[in-house]
């Protein structure tokens, strides 16, 4: 095959590439046109997981076999939970700051499962420690700078203001649920997702739409939007362990990875019909509640975030084959820089001189650190 012949130096350019490609799929999730539809994360993964199963089948031109893995079901369970997580994250609490969130969190699962679980080879475990913590201190610091600056009283729920729902109920705030109460079977399909999209300035939020009840807690949206931006990182720096144990390793796992996502999201929807049939009592009144693909509208966009993703996703598994878990996994992160950098500069999520500093020697310390653990790297 064409990549028998790769080392190292195909790890580190396939991580570049999966930089990019991770750093900046999320961009057409921003969109007007998303945000004029008010896209549910969901349909949205629908169209990632769509273009990953197509484009996976691209790995048979340069030389790689067909090779089924069950393995690749676990990965995509992983993945499609996490990334629709994600996407939620994006369209509530905004680009850069939820990039940075999963991109940190990823960093220490990985760390975890490569050095800890997989015992990888460092030269220093000391040193190599040392190494991921300052990585860590650099995403961290991405993550802080990269974040509106919000009253800290406006991220906490004060009990009066908690009020409790039935599990299942839609996640409305308060003033729309008096203001324009709606059929339950309508909300149900509208259960994650189908909410207006603000920009992540505490200014553009309106009052009566910044919170969100979730599993009978009222959560605020950007805060909401963080724990699923979390809930992605968590879930995703595990994505590709299950390759660890499958006979299809390398960029052979890529067509395994396409189909569980395939397989998974299908499954997902099924779930989603029958819950929405359950709440309904039928299956028209579940149809129908079904969130809308809006494929006239999205169909570029959402082929466009998906096809940035299998790019993205390509290069994270050549990283992780040739790199290894933890730190293939970790330089991928820093495809956060990339996505801070559409927050600075188009989505301007980031604004004033200390934040976009602070942000950029973030940046510098990131770097720096990945340069050290690639020197730490056993070959």
């Amino acid at each position: 095959m064409l990549l028998d012949t790769c080392g190292v130096g195909c790890g580190w350019i396939a991580a570049v590439v999966g930089c990019v490609g991770l750093g900046t799929f999320g961009v057409p999730m921003k969109s007007n046109a998303a945000n004029r539809v008010d896209v549910d994360p969901f349909v949205m993964q629908t169209y990632k997981s769509s273009m990953c199963f197509i484009t996976s089948w691209l790995v048979l031109l340069i030389g790689a076999s067909f090779e089924f893995s069950p393995w690749g079901l676990l990965s995509g369970l992983l993945w499609v939970t996490g990334g629709t997580a994600g996407i939620f994250g994006i369209r509530n609490a905004g680009l850069a700051v939820s990039v940075g969130t999963w991109s940190g969190i990823c960093v220490l699962v990985s760390f975890f499962w490569g050095l800890f679980i997989f015992d990888e080879r460092v030269k220093s475990l000391f040193l190599t420690c040392i190494g991921m913590g300052f990585l860590i201190g650099g995403l961290i610091g991405m993550t802080f700078f990269s974040c509106p600056e919000r009253k800290i009283e406006s991220m906490i729920i004060l009990e009066q203001d908690v009020e409790t729902v039935n599990l299942g109920e839609s996640l409305l705030t308060k003033d729309s649920d008096q203001d324009d109460p709606q059929p339950q079977h309508e909300a149900d399909g509208q259960q994650f997702g189908h909410h207006d999209y603000y920009p992540t300035t505490s200014e553009a939020f309106p009052k009566k739409d910044n919170h969100i009840i979730f599993l009978g807690v009222k959560f605020e949206r950007y805060t909401l939007g963080l724990i699923g931006a979390a809930s992605d990182g968590l879930l995703g720096g595990s994505a590709l362990v299950p390759m660890h144990y499958s006979k299809a390793g390398g960029i052979e796992y890529v067509i395994s990875f396409g189909i569980g996502a395939a397989v998974i999201t299908i499954l997902g929807w099924i779930l989603r019909l029958g819950y929405n049939c359950r709440k309904t009592g039928s299956l028209n009144g579940g149809w129908n509640s079904l969130p809308s693909m809006h494929f006239k509208t999205l169909w570029m966009h959402g082929c466009t975030a998906g096809i940035l993703w299998s790019i993205g996703n390509i290069g994270n598994i050549l990283s992780v084959t040739y790199l290894g878990e933890g730190i293939g996994m970790s330089v991928v992160q820093c495809a956060m820089m990339v996505s801070g950098l559409f927050g600075i500069l188009y989505f301007k999520e980031i604004q004033g001189t200390t934040r976009i500093i602070g942000w950029a020697l973030s940046g510098l310390l990131t770097i720096a650190s990945i340069a050290f653990l690639g020197q730490e790297h056993e070959k």
